[in-house]
């Protein structure tokens, strides 16, 4: 731009020399080159400027793009957490998402629970884990490990509920059915994130893009 003002200004002054002292300083053929290098240099800096919205445009497009294609697998490591999410790939058939009112006399505020099961290759059960077990009374319980007591290799669990401290158990290995990674209500964005989600489980090899 400043290049361009100096190219202006002097020709400019070329111009008004040229009628004010009534003779030709410069020949016929500078004048037409000056001019045509200032027009040549304003082109290519407008052309300049519209190829770096287009560019920009262009990159705003593939990340509004890209948002909207990854909005079902965001809203996924929102439910489960992302090192969750990504187990779920390595270990899919660990994995089981269960809705809740199809468990016999088991209450819970939410409409599905993500089951991590016993069979996954690094399964085990620490304190604070969420169990999900079967009572002697054959009722089904969700609870959280208060401590874990190991005698001759046996493990015994005793959990507490939300609303009671007073601890319960022991529970043994035999009545957990896995341990509650994830919990949430049914709505139809859920839902259809779900489907997806056990579409890429099942069928894309998915899990290439997890893998070290």
């Amino acid at each position: 731009q400043i290049l361009c003002c100096i190219f202006r200004s002097s020709l400019h002054n070329i111009v008004f020399l040229r009628h004010s002292v009534g003779f030709d300083i410069l020949p016929d053929i500078l004048y037409i080159r000056i001019l045509t290098e200032v027009t040549t240099s304003q082109t290519k800096e407008r052309d300049g400027n519209q190829m770096k919205r287009k560019t920009l445009l262009r990159i705003i497009k593939i990340c509004v793009f890209f948002i909207i294609a990854n909005l079902p697998f965001l809203t996924l490591i929102n439910l489960f957490g992302i090192d969750t999410f990504i187990d779920t790939f390595r270990h899919p058939t660990a994995y089981q998402t269960i809705k809740t009112d199809t468990i016999p006399q088991f209450t819970t505020q939410s409409e599905y629970i993500l089951l991590k099961k016993p069979h996954h290759q690094n399964y085990s059960i620490e304190i604070n884990d969420i169990l999900l077990y079967y009572t002697t009374q054959e009722t089904f319980v969700k609870e959280r490990v208060s401590s874990i007591v190991s005698t001759n290799g046996i493990n015994r669990y005793y959990t507490v509920a939300r609303n009671n401290p007073s601890s319960n158990g022991p529970i043994f290995e035999d009545q957990i059915l896995g341990i509650i990674q994830a919990e949430y209500d049914s709505n139809l964005w859920n839902n259809l994130c779900i489907q997806l989600w056990d579409l890429s489980t099942e069928n894309l090899n998915a899990i290439a893009l997890f893998t070290p």
